[in-house]
């Protein structure tokens, strides 16, 4: 029964992938079905992640003592917070709303307020630093919306304390819903692949794109205006959000999830090997499929990091396996160089970097405030009139966080960055926490290329897999709370 669910999606990809083959053979669909085609593909992911959950919170209650069950009110919503990664930003924020107020009534029940990570004060400051950054822009002082994530979130898990067993089934669940996500996307390109005129190979090394008139398409959610649609489009476009970096980064966090799961070898949330196995051959296809560069390069440093670090745990085998990845990097630079110079090239990104560089050097100290990117990058690129013809004037920041938070905040925005990175790392190493010191590696390779920290889809992703991940390495030790009606009851006495 540990792989049924794995040989489910196996057979029904098979056989989708053929009978979509035979019927476009027979000229049957065109690409003009596609609309039809994306809401069944959308359809079929809820139907499969509904039956997941169900089938999870059964579990639960059998397994939860009756004292216990009333915490799957904070499991159903903490589960839906993690599925609500891979959808639009507005998903995110939905569900964020669903499971803060679903721990604030869980907290006034039971009365329990936990002690806080130490690192989350480090994620508070950084909060602040946000706020007094809007000193002297055109809105003032305020609160931006899209921060609430960083504080609300850490605080709701302050609320309640769900057991090691419970939150690693809920992480396995998530590993499970995200492998149909791939699934859904491999079969949703294979019909839109079909119905293209497009070479394969071409479209799994360059930044393919089609120019069709979908006009038809327009009244869709989240549907772009135009003729030109990027390849990754009729890759992922199914769930109403198509942006391949953030598909890419949820997707290696839930891979982070499966090793670490494999590994653990826990009855209750154990992963098989063929899980793992059909998930990291999946997860290779849709990033190749997406385009997604940083994806790709993310997944073999993750894969590399992860060999790493159970072969210092598990073998003796830790140096010979290092120095074997060493001479193989070695050879790849050499007799690759040219061929990975043309993958990481990017003209837009290259020359968004000499702008925010040219900005910072006369705005070392103090930088334009909090969110003001977008008028920092036009006033430099009115200053270097000439040099970016080819840059489109609705970029509104820089795509590096660090020189980004350079950008808004001058030399004291990327010192903490820098502390907040520094902290969750340095916690990840004391506690010996993969998927924290995964999610520090992944993250940092994400902020080289875009700024997860000013919008609000990245501020979503960044929140939620730190807290989870955090919570996952707290469950180890017994957590310290406040008990409020012990307080309320020494209060009645003094009466």
């Amino acid at each position: 029964m540990q792989n049924f669910f794995s040989f489910i999606v196996l057979f029904v990809v098979i056989f989708l992938l053929l009978l979509i083959y035979f019927i476009s053979l027979a000229g049957l669909i065109h690409i003009e079905h596609e609309t039809y085609v994306k809401i069944i593909s959308l359809g079929i992911f809820l139907a499969g992640a509904t039956w997941l959950i169900v089938k999870e919170a059964k579990c639960f209650l059998s397994e939860l003592g009756q004292q216990d069950r009333k915490q799957l009110q904070i499991i159903i919503p903490l589960i839906i917070l993690l599925i609500s990664s891979i959808f639009h930003k507005n998903v995110g924020v939905y569900a964020t709303f669903l499971f803060v107020l679903s721990t604030l009534i869980y907290a006034l029940k039971e009365r329990k307020l936990y002690k806080p990570n130490k690192r989350y004060y480090i994620l508070f400051a950084y909060v602040i630093l946000i706020l007094m950054g809007t000193i002297g822009t055109k809105n003032g002082f305020h609160f931006p919306d899209r921060i609430h994530t960083l504080y609300f979130l850490p605080l709701s898990f302050c609320l309640f304390d769900l057991s090691k067993e419970t939150l690693l089934s809920i992480a396995r669940l998530f590993f499970r819903v995200m492998l149909l996500f791939l699934a859904v996307c491999i079969v949703y390109w294979w019909f839109n692949f079909l119905n293209l005129d497009a070479n394969f190979f071409e479209w799994i090394t360059g930044k393919m794109g089609f120019n069709i008139d979908m006009t038809n398409w327009e009244a869709q959610y989240a549907i772009q205006k135009s003729i030109h649609y990027p390849a990754y489009y009729f890759v992922n476009s199914w769930s109403y959000y198509y942006h391949p970096t953030y598909i890419s980064l949820v997707l290696l966090f839930a891979l982070a999830i499966g090793f670490y799961l494999h590994y653990k070898k826990e009855n209750l949330s154990k992963v098989s090997t063929i899980e793992l196995t059909l998930y990291f051959i999946a997860c290779f296809i849709v990033l190749a499929l997406m385009e997604s560069r940083v994806g790709f390069v993310g997944f073999c440093i993750l894969c590399v990091a992860t060999s790493l670090y159970y072969a210092k745990l598990k073998t003796r085998l830790f140096k010979t396996v290092l120095i074997l990845y060493v001479i193989a990097g070695v050879l790849i630079l050499y007799f690759a160089q040219n061929m990975i110079a043309g993958f990481l090239a990017d003209d837009v990104r290259d020359s968004l970097t000499k702008i925010a560089i040219s900005h910072i050097k006369d705005n070392f100290w103090w930088g334009v405030g909090s969110f003001e990117e977008a008028s920092a990058i036009k006033s430099q690129m009115t200053m270097m009139e000439g040099m970016f013809p080819f840059l489109r004037d609705n970029i509104n920041y820089v795509h590096n966080q660090f020189l980004g938070n350079m950008v808004q905040f001058g030399i004291w925005g990327l010192i903490m960055l820098l502390v907040l990175m520094l902290g969750i790392l340095s916690f990840a190493i004391k506690q010996r926490s993969y998927l924290l010191q995964m999610f520090f590696l992944i993250m940092f390779v994400f902020m080289l290329i875009e700024e997860p920290l000013y919008t609000q889809p990245g501020i979503t992703r960044f929140t939620i897999f730190l807290t989870f991940f955090v919570s996952i390495s707290d469950s180890n030790i017994k957590r310290k709370y406040i008990n409020f009606e012990n307080i309320f009851r020494k209060n009645n006495d003094n009466y």
